[in-house]
């Protein structure tokens, strides 16, 4: 990967989010669990969609049943910052920083929408 691949860009608001989504965090409504959206780390990572495929995220996520697709600005209104940050072996990679507290991950699950796996 060269330098230039590896440039960071803007994440305007229009853009679409991807995280991962394990099956053990959907509900039987099959809704997506706040729990998704929990920081493990000071960040949450998530893909920029418009600098992938979602079978491309599929494939380097193998143990996600599901995406969980979010709107970059409704992101901001919950005063959390997004910005690119790629990796060598995702370019994709962006990140969601601030504090998710339980209220603001319940907010971005219940604004995500749910791609199944068997989506394309």
């Amino acid at each position: 990967m060269t330098e230039k691949e590896l440039a960071k860009i803007n994440i305007e608001n229009e853009d679409k989010l991807l995280r991962g989504v394990h099956q053990q965090f959907v509900k039987e409504t099959g809704k997506i669990s706040s729990g998704v959206f929990r920081q493990r780390d000071p960040h949450l990572s998530v893909d920029a969609e418009k600098l992938t495929t979602i079978e491309i995220f599929f494939r380097k996520h193998t143990v996600s049943g599901e995406i969980a697709r979010i709107i970059t600005g409704y992101v901001r209104q919950l005063n959390l910052e997004v910005y690119h940050e790629p990796l060598v072996d995702n370019p994709a990679h962006t990140i969601i920083d601030g504090t998710i507290t339980k209220t603001i991950a319940r907010k971005l699950a219940d604004s995500a929408e749910k791609i199944p796996r068997n989506h394309f």
